[in-house]
């Protein structure tokens, strides 16, 4: 009941090792934003998974289950997600 949106950590095409990589990346974005989620821009986020591994740009997605504007899917965002702000805010 208390839910409001549904978060995705996705991967960033332009960080893919193959043109094939980046095909099946942009696929997947385009998938979930066919489900109705955006992606948040203007943020940069690093996912940590540990100390063995470099941490990893990603983007974040958000899939909104009531009316979500940037600022409000940021103010949700960084208090999961390590992230920060750069530049203007916009859910795609």
């Amino acid at each position: 009941a208390g839910c409001q949106a549904l978060w995705f950590e996705v991967e960033k095409p332009e960080e893919a090792h193959s043109p094939a990589e980046r095909l099946l990346v942009e696929r997947r974005i385009a998938f979930y934003q066919r489900q109705g989620a955006r992606l948040l821009r203007g943020i940069h986020y690093l996912q940590v998974i540990g100390a063995h591994q470099p941490p990893t740009p990603m983007h974040l997605m958000v899939h909104p289950l009531q009316a979500l504007e940037p600022e409000q899917a940021l103010a949700q965002a960084s208090q999961v997600f390590h992230l920060t702000r750069r530049g203007a805010l916009a859910l795609e």
